[in-house]
């Protein structure tokens, strides 16, 4: 079985006593995110490794065979395998950020591929978007693919004019093809930040006029210290124009400085994204643990980012249902602000009146620049606490009965949120028991409806922004009643509202 946690496999005997714990140590490069197994007849498993974009070959008795795969979108390449199923002497993969299921031999050799990608969203008929796992009959007949991003199942027949051989996937055409973003979304002042997962970049919208106006795009996939993994939280701070981005597959958090003058004119600038510096959770881990004076938390998992006042970054840990605030080191020359590198405090112990959480999904700074909200318990309960990592009790409250929020931000106008099951956005009234003050959305494709929200950033015009990232773009509505306001993506921006496109 495999231990997510633990990162590895995991080999039990017949009374469920641990034969062998095969560990990172025991892979050449390590286990990135090892996410689904699958067990040939003579006893060879078969790891999906979602994070290496790659499948571990084990014995049977879990000695190291191969590897296989990297990432890429050619035959025999994957971007973030999933699903791994053995069917006879095939070994079929859902391939998800490629939309498509590959199909090898035992060897590790390409032997076709199907589906093609879905341009738009809600397009079917053999179009895949997103697949996270795949079913196939015994005789290979029949496939059933899952798409949550669709939120629907495909059925599939396999085609018996094809050779075995024959890569029967198409590529998309570019006619049509929207923004791809990541759940999450930074913004401060004039700028806002997302995560295109396609390409592994960092976009950059400046937003000094009516309309964000994509400026910079800056990254690409990779391990090199410009390049980015899996991103699970970013944080921008307008004043000093960093960026600070959870990358969870290269373990780290990445910081970048943009190179931007507020007085020229808008244009589009490929080297304003640079690097600046790069942290590895691990080193976080091992500073959080000598400052707690205890061993054995487990490996850091930043859902979220949070610019403090005087630089220091504020780390919630999903994994040790913890908050690590790390604070810059003394300025070694004047004038250059040194990054976030040293943890300082940790809370969340729930002793000494500090903050406790259990489960934590996002977290959101105050206007006001004095207080924190954590959206935790799997987003049903919203924690308060000050800059002290002390708890406020009367100022924390459950969600309303049957909402679960996915993304948190605090406005001017108190706290919204996102629910990815509910496609709606709502701002909470904490001064009446906690009810909702205006609901938005909707599940849809027309401006003003969403599909799949998350994300949420907020800005100082009273805009609440929400990655609508089952549509492919951001929306906006305003913080005092819901209204609609704006919608972008790559490329175009509209106040208008367009009902009856499709996205």
């Amino acid at each position: 079985l495999l231990d997510r946690r633990g990162g590895g496999v995991v080999l039990l005997d017949s009374t469920g006593t641990v034969r062998r714990r095969v560990a990172g140590s025991d892979v050449p490069g390590g286990w990135g995110d090892p996410v689904d197994l699958a067990v040939a007849g003579d006893g060879r498993m078969f790891i999906a490794d979602r994070d290496r974009h790659r499948i571990v070959v084990l014995a049977a008795d879990g000695s190291f065979i191969r590897v296989f795969g990297d990432r890429g979108p050619f035959p025999g390449l994957f971007c973030e395998p999933m699903s791994v199923k053995v069917v006879g002497e095939r070994l079929f993969v859902a391939d998800r950020l490629n939309h498509r299921i590959a199909i090898f031999t035992l060897d590790g050799e390409p032997a076709g591929q199907w589906g093609m990608h879905a341009v738009t969203p809600r397009q079917g008929e053999g179009r895949i978007h997103y697949p996270v796992d795949v079913a196939v009959a015994p005789d290979a007949s029949r496939a059933v693919v899952v798409e949550p991003f669709e939120r629907r199942l495909q059925w599939f027949e396999a085609d018996a004019s094809a050779a075995p051989s024959e890569a029967s996937a198409e590529l998309p055409s570019l006619d049509g093809v929207l923004s791809h973003f990541g759940p999450g979304i930074g913004a401060d002042r004039d700028l806002v930040a997302l995560w295109e997962p396609e390409t592994g970049s960092i976009i950059v919208f400046d937003w000094r006029g009516e309309l964000p106006i994509h400026v910079a795009t800056f990254g690409g996939a990779g391990t090199a210290p410009d390049r980015f993994g899996r991103v699970v939280s970013i944080a921008v701070d307008a004043e000093t124009q960093r960026i600070a981005v959870g990358d969870l597959a290269n373990r780290r958090l990445a910081f970048a400085t943009l190179d931007r003058d507020r007085e020229t004119r808008l244009r589009f600038d490929p080297f304003m994204g640079r690097a600046a510096g790069t942290l590895a959770l691990e080193r976080i881990r091992e500073q959080a643990e000598s400052l707690r004076s205890h061993a054995g938390m487990r490996p850091i998992d930043p859902v979220g980012l949070a610019w403090l006042p005087g630089g220091s970054l504020a780390v919630l840990d999903a994994a040790n249902g913890c908050i690590e605030v790390l604070a810059p080191p003394p300025a070694s020359r004047p004038g250059i602000a040194p990054l976030p590198t040293e943890v300082v405090s940790v809370w969340g112990s729930g002793t000494g009146g500090e903050a406790s959480f259990t489960r934590p999904r996002a977290m959101s700074l105050s206007p006001s620049r004095d207080a924190l909200a954590v959206l935790d318990r799997d987003g049903t309960r919203i924690e308060i606490l000050g800059l002290d990592g002390v708890g406020r009790p009367d100022e924390s409250f459950d969600l309303p009965e049957g909402v679960r929020a996915s993304g948190l931000v605090w406005t001017r106008e108190g706290l919204a949120i996102s629910e990815r099951e509910g496609d709606r956005v709502r701002l909470l009234d904490r001064s009446a028991a906690e009810s909702t003050r205006w609901a938005a959305g909707g599940r849809g494709g027309d401006d003003g409806l969403l599909w799949l929200p998350s994300g949420l950033a907020s800005r100082e015009d009273g805009t609440v922004l929400v990655v609508d990232q089952g549509n492919h773009r951001v929306q906006g509505y305003a913080a005092t009643d819901g209204a609609w306001r704006v919608v972008f993506s790559l490329g175009r921006a509209s106040t208008r509202p367009r009902v009856g496109a499709t996205r």
